[in-house]
């Protein structure tokens, strides 16, 4: 029961697949199945034009050219085309394998993109199920077609041998069928430990893919050799991809002794079924182009019966992968967002009841039963030590994370009532740890408010508006100009060019709510005062979250959250947590104690 389950499982996942590539290439699809069938003939094609020849050649009688002419031309045709047709048939598999590899990546990218939760890129899992959904993208499902016609050239190839074997001789074939028992087990047995290692191997290859980019890595050059790491890190490289080749080949070896013997065994089988059969066809007097039929149809058989069976048992293998891409996807699919659009949300209220929040594999909590309740427009400042769970906070109002316990409220609903897509587009703002985008700067800020036409008027502002407009001008096409290094004719940006232009995106979405984590850690003291008075202004109509480790910033905020272990132990404004023995005035005065020196 269990293995006709698993029968219909493979037939499903391969028909399922045959339908996505004939969808992405009809035609080529199609005239890929001809050639498959066409070339299946030629062998006996040319087997039935050489025993007449055989047999002309053989007769004792007289011959003339023209006798033999139509078998020749037979003969040649047969071969030519077979010979032709092989680039032809490459070229189009080739060309079905590029549409379906970009089709395949294009909805990986996709599915990966329905997953809004910053939290599940916290898993080493997902990680480990997206490296297995790779596997199975793109060559893994043409192979499934490859195998499916060359199933369908075996039973043809099978079928036209069965019936020249029941005309000739049926022995033969019940000979050539039992040679191909041995092979058939080993296929199966082979094909389950790949899986096996592929599966044991996903988070290995991830850790060497991590050091290579450590070491190829511009992000990570200075840090790499400031410190000298490059040699530790290439041992790690050498150590774990050693340990991870010993057990691939010892699994290759494995499998490639019993290969031996199965194939040893099949061999001997075949090579008894010739020699019987020559035996008795001098005995009986056979005719030499029916030997040399006979003996041509013996592989013929084996290589039909071999694609059918090999077919089978590499497409069960390889759906094993292609199946880790469809439920990758499925799963992706099954993420249902409410149909409740949130474009009337106002951000005019906000509250977070009990929350508190673990990362996955820790034993810790980074937040611990926050309460709070928030009323637009104003700043709101977060401060405490490293580690105190500000950013951990920030990434729960934008719901980059989803509480471990608690309920988030805005304007009095649950924020799991509104739909994430319309949800993030009332917000905004910078990260400590943002990325530079090789795009050109307008695009850069542009991007504070995709779903609307560029605007290139207001680019300009909110560049002005930043002080950004001061780096961008000087830049070579000033506003299209392409930033980064890894394309031609990028233009580098210093880490503080970069975040005054994030800055300038920030403002360019116009969201209500707004969260700022360290905005100004690399620019100078002059432009992080005009960052600050940008601030001041933005919430003067708007929600914003500040986070910041200089607390004179801090000073005009409409409440100041302090945070430490995770728990909100003081809030209220700078006047009130200035007054008795505060974690905030004791923060604020050792900080302003050193400027004073």
């Amino acid at each position: 029961m269990k293995k006709k389950m698993k029968f219909f499982r493979n037939l499903k996942i391969s028909l399922n697949n045959i339908k996505v590539i004939f969808l992405s290439s009809k035609i080529l699809s199609f005239i890929f199945l001809f050639i498959e069938i066409i070339v299946s003939l030629f062998p006996f094609i040319s087997l039935l034009a050489m025993r007449t020849i055989t047999n002309e050649l053989s007769s004792g009688s007289s011959l003339s050219f023209n006798t033999l002419l139509i078998p020749l031309i037979i003969f040649v045709i047969a071969n030519t085309l077979n010979t032709v047709i092989e680039p032809i048939r490459t070229g189009i598999v080739e060309t079905i394998q590029d549409n379906i590899a970009f089709k395949s990546q294009l909805e990986l990218l996709k599915a990966i993109n329905k997953y809004e939760s910053v939290e599940l890129f916290e898993f080493s899992s997902f990680y480990n199920e997206l490296k297995e959904a790779e596997s199975g993208s793109g060559a893994r499902m043409i192979s499934v077609l490859q195998l499916s016609f060359s199933m369908i050239r075996g039973i043809i190839t099978v079928s036209m041998s069965a019936y020249l074997f029941i005309n000739i001789n049926w022995w033969i074939g019940l000979i050539t069928v039992l040679s191909i028992i041995p092979t058939t087990y080993y296929g199966i047995w082979a094909a389950r430990n790949r899986v096996n290692l592929f599966r044991s191997q996903s988070e290995p290859t991830r850790k060497l893919a991590y050091y290579k980019n450590l070491i190829t890595s511009k992000d990570a050059a200075k840090e790499i050799k400031l410190f000298r790491l490059g040699k530790y890190i290439v041992s790690l490289y050498d150590k774990l991809f050693k340990s991870e080749n010993q057990k691939t080949i010892k699994v290759r070896k494995k499998n490639s002794s019993i290969g031996i013997l199965a194939n040893l065994l099949s061999s001997a089988v075949i090579g008894f079924a010739v020699i019987y059969f020559v035996s008795g066809a001098i005995k009986n007097s056979v005719s030499v182009g029916d030997i040399i039929l006979y003996i041509g149809i013996i592989p013929q058989l084996g290589i039909g019966l071999r694609n059918v069976i090999n077919s089978y048992i590499y497409m069960a293998d390889n759906n094993n992968y292609v199946d880790f891409f469809n439920k990758f996807i499925s799963k992706s699919k099954n993420i249902i967002e409410p149909e409740n659009s949130n474009f009337s949300l106002k951000f005019q209220t906000l509250s977070l009841q009990n929350v508190s929040f673990q990362y996955p594999n820790s034993e810790y909590y980074a937040l611990k039963s926050i309460n709070l309740n928030i009323s637009a427009p104003g700043l709101i400042a977060i401060v405490g030590k490293n580690g105190a769970g500000k950013s951990t906070l920030a990434k729960i109002l934008l719901r980059m994370y989803s509480p471990t316990f608690g309920e988030y409220y805005v304007d009095g609903m649950p924020v799991t009532e509104f739909n994430i897509s319309d949800f993030r587009k009332k917000q905004s703002g910078v990260f400590q740890d943002f990325i530079q985008m090789s795009f050109s700067v307008s695009d850069n800020i542009w991007f504070g408010n995709i779903d609307k036409k560029k605007d290139y008027q207001k680019v300009k502002e909110v560049s002005e508006a930043t002080g950004s407009i001061h780096d961008i001008i000087r830049l070579p096409d000033e506003f299209d100009t392409m930033l980064g290094k890894e394309f031609s004719n990028g233009q580098e940006l210093s880490k503080g060019q970069w975040q005054k232009l994030i800055w300038a995106r920030a403002i360019y979405s116009d969201a209500q709510f707004m969260v700022f984590d360290e905005p100004t850690s690399a620019i100078d003291p002059e432009a992080e005062g005009k960052l600050y008075d940008v601030i001041s202004e933005l919430a003067k109509t708007r929600l914003v979250f500040l986070i910041s480790h200089r607390l004179s910033s801090v000073i005009g905020a409409k409440e100041i959250l302090v945070l430490e272990n995770g728990e909100l132990l003081e809030r209220g404004t700078h006047q009130d947590l200035i007054k008795g023995n505060s974690i905030y005035k004791d923060l604020f005065e050792k900080q302003a104690s050193g400027y004073m020196k």
